[in-house]
């Protein structure tokens, strides 16, 4: 990337005061080229995903991804071939941990409206006091060619929810 700002911050940030079910970034500006979401995430129970859908997508294969990772000193590996979300946070999703987990996600090229969606997402967490301890990266395709005009995330689609203290901000980026 060239030298200089890269990363803006399109006013779109989500900080969690009590217990939600979904988060969703909607009229997402078309003015960059990818996207960048940010989240420390503290869920109300352990071994729950992070998943997502763009624009209301929830085809029985609208999304396939893989993942690996490493939690409690274990390597894990998996994956989907066609599913109705897709995921962000596998296995380092902790529970009412402070501190939470860590979450980085990239979406390509998210304007494009000629290509599929592909993302892929790192994440990272310091609760010992559970199996979730770890670090994991997970990447997908998105069999859309629509551009991404809102993201939507739940903890694994109702299983649980999203606690106090989470936080999810959505960066655009600048064509290099």
């Amino acid at each position: 990337m060239p030298a200089g700002k890269t990363y803006e911050n399109i006013g779109q940030t989500v900080s969690i005061t009590s217990t939600t079910t979904s988060i969703t970034f909607s009229n997402i500006s078309q003015n960059y080229t990818d996207l960048i979401l940010v989240g420390n995430v503290i869920a109300s129970s352990t071994g729950n995903a992070v998943a997502f859908r763009v624009n209301s997508l929830s085809g029985a294969s609208d999304y396939s991804y893989k993942w690996i990772g490493n939690s409690n000193n274990t390597k894990k590996a998996g994956g989907q071939s066609a599913a109705t979300y897709g995921v962000l946070q596998w296995y380092t999703t902790p529970s009412t941990s402070t501190s939470g987990c860590m979450m980085v996600a990239h979406f390509g090229n998210y304007t494009s409206t000629s290509n599929k969606k592909c993302w892929y997402s790192r994440s990272s967490s310091l609760d010992v006091s559970t199996d979730y301890e770890g670090t994991e990266m997970l990447g997908g395709i998105i069999q859309t060619t629509n551009a991404i005009t809102s993201i939507e995330l739940q903890m694994q689609f109702g299983v649980t929810t999203f606690s106090n203290g989470t936080t999810f901000t959505l960066y655009g980026v600048k064509a290099a």
